[in-house]
């Protein structure tokens, strides 16, 4: 035999699992290839990812085993796939998206486990590769449930550490993805706007915007507004600015900024174009590998270009705890005449609007009591609904949706809170951003969708700052509508669930069958006890490790077959009669009328000899394959 470098080598040198040709390597090729081509798909790059991983995973598969010939091929598989495991943890689902919730993961989980079933079976086949006990069906299924059992244990195990070893792993900021250009539309909510159109129905799909890891949920923003004029929003400074060194320059009524609790947060983008990098309020800092910008209000947005999937950044927010004492403390305090003329400055509104906003509030004292009263109102007298009518062109869409309409989505609604407190000259304006989305507990991780774009008002009080309100929360939607969070729920963790049923399908027969083989023996030694009560308790032991021992080689002793038809078995695959002769003694010792005194002393060193790892069972089939 000879290597792939032509040096000749010597049979007794080639590892028993690559005996018999490079045929039966192909499959166990094919699956290892498959995993790292799959966990290298992870790793963002450009669009041609797909190929460069496939050849890097066949070229590192073949090198793998079809070249390295002085080891083993299934553990050069088992190298190898352990490497798209560190790519998978480092780049993958598991490092922000969700462990095992994509087509890719499925695939890679697949793979993953078909590898290291055919790198076992493997290597057992070399052991006994005539062992013929059991027929093609028995194989498959033991081939089935073996793949249950393993796939089984590999995601219990990447579940349970993946995101936790991730989380080490990682780092706060990584490059991602060539941003798809096709996506820049108004209704992409990661677009960063200069408007709001409150008179445009938004896009609320269920496609994976970000996750989010931070201790605390809250919303992520993505750009306030102050002035409207009927129909959008815009801000008043819409100047942007580099972020210089990482740090975010906030503006001097943004207190939050200056004395907040702080709140880390490590995001990783899913969408396919992004020019905005939500963050919760207030962000200070950020850690990016991309040349950044920011809004006057504290905004962080990609500066010369956009973000596509696998962007990662961490932010650093402050915020100050609000409490209702908080909030009535700050109705005696004064407000400053800049925040006073730039967010409670009379918005563009129609005098029905004004007539009702002093008939709800009259008699309420405190801008949090007259801030309830408006949301309650809103919530006993207006519906929330996708489908509401599109305001009229060029009309007043607050004075449509309050007293036409009686229905908006929350971009409408947040519009009414604002300009009703305006109003009432209480300093408010709109955001914009995420709710925080589904909690992923496998991942450790807030996963926001499109659906979870939203906004809400934000009310400054004096002590506090921006502090936000959510009068959609209290706004019933009209009918009955589906969000599809529970299919979306199923299809992320399918392959989970898919993987847990097939860990009680695949068990449930092992176990039953192992039941089954431990009454039988329970039988079996029942009967012995019975026709020779005093047999030594040594033989127990000697056939126990003549049982082990058959199991390695690839013939168990069936649960009914006497000790004498199993040894037989044994001397026949290996061409030792010693195996035949140690039963036969054994079963004469245990059922003789009068067994030899010295039979412990002669048969235990034999067993020991020909139940050892490089006893004769070991030594025969090696030469046979």
């Amino acid at each position: 035999m000879t290597t792939a470098l032509g040096r000749p080598v010597s049979p007794e040198l080639v590892p028993d699992d690559r005996r018999g040709g490079n045929a039966r390597l192909v499959p166990l090729f094919v699956a290892t290839a498959a995993s790292v081509g799959l966990a290298a798909r992870s790793v963002p790059v450009e669009r041609n990812a797909t190929t460069v991983s496939a050849i890097a995973g066949l070229l590192v598969a073949g090198l793998a085993i079809f070249l390295l010939q002085s080891i083993r091929a299934r553990w050069a598989s088992r190298v190898v796939v352990l490497l798209g495991a560190v790519i998978m943890v480092r780049y993958g689902e598991a490092s922000g998206g969700g462990a095992f919730t994509s087509v890719r993961s499925l695939l890679w989980a697949a793979a993953t486990v078909a590898a290291f079933v055919l790198g076992s079976r493997l290597g057992s086949a070399s052991v006994d590769a005539r062992a013929e006990d059991v027929g093609r069906g028995g194989r498959l299924m033991s081939a089935l449930q073996a793949i249950a059992v393993v796939a089984a244990l590999v995601v219990a195990a990447t579940l349970a550490f993946g995101p936790r070893v991730s989380s080490w792993m990682s780092p706060s900021a990584a490059s991602g993805r060539s941003a798809d250009r096709r996506d820049r539309v108004q209704s992409n909510p990661m677009v960063a706007a200069d408007q709001m159109d409150a008179a445009s129905r938004p896009r609320l799909s269920d496609r994976l915007v970000m996750t989010v890891r931070s201790p605390r949920p809250s919303f992520w923003r993505t750009g306030t507004f102050d002035r409207f004029d009927g129909q959008r929003w815009t801000r008043s400074n819409a100047g942007a600015a580099l972020v210089a060194g990482g740090s975010v320059s906030t503006p001097a009524d943004d207190l939050s900024a200056r004395s907040g609790e702080p709140l880390v947060q490590r995001i990783r983008l899913e969408a396919a174009y992004s020019e905005v990098l939500p963050a919760a309020p207030s962000p200070v800092s950020v850690e990016s590998r991309s040349l950044l910008a920011q809004w006057s209000d504290g905004t962080i947005v990609a500066a010369d270009a956009p973000l596509g999937v696998g962007t990662s950044y961490t932010v650093t927010s402050r915020q100050i705890p609000v409490t209702d004492a908080a909030m009535a403390a700050a109705d005696g305090q004064p407000v400053p005449d800049a925040v006073l003329r730039r967010y409670a400055a009379r918005p563009t509104a129609s005098s029905r609007v004004a007539q009702l906003v002093a008939e709800v509030t009259a008699g309420v004292n405190g801008t949090r009591a007259k801030v309830d009263a408006l949301i309650a109102w809103m919530g006993s007298n207006l519906t929330y609904s996708l489908d509401a009518p599109l305001p009229s062109r060029g009309g007043d869409v607050v004075d449509e949706f309050l007293f036409t309409t009686k229905q908006g989505w929350c971009e409408q609604i947040a519009s009414a809170l604002t300009v009703m407190l305006r109003e009432l000259g209480i300093p408010a304006r709109v955001a914009t951003g995420f709710v925080p989305g589904e909690w992923d507990p496998v991942t450790q991780a807030y996963r926001v969708r499109e659906r979870d774009a939203h906004a809400w008002t934000e009310v400054w009080f004096a002590g506090l700052g921006w502090v936000p309100f959510d009068p959609t929360a209290s706004v019933p939607p009209a009918g009955s509508t589906t969000s599809g969070a529970a299919a979306s729920w199923w299809w992320d963790h399918a392959v989970a669930v898919l993987l847990a049923i097939a860990l009680v399908v695949g068990l449930a027969s092992p176990v039953g069958r192992a039941v089954h083989r431990a009454a039988a023996a329970w039988r079996a030694r029942s009967a012995r006890r019975t026709r020779s009560s005093w047999s030594p308790g040594w033989v127990g032991v000697v056939v126990a490790d003549l049982e082990r021992y058959g199991r390695r080689g690839g013939r168990p002793r069936e649960p009914n077959e006497t000790v004498t038809r199993f040894t037989a078995e044994l001397a026949d695959r290996t061409g030792d009669s010693r195996f035949a002769e140690l039963g036969e003694a054994l079963d004469a010792v245990s059922f003789g009328a009068d067994p030899p005194a010295d039979s412990r002393d002669r048969l235990e060193p034999l067993a020991r000899e020909l139940s050892t790892p490089s006893g004769t069972l070991g030594r025969a089939s090696r030469i046979r394959d």
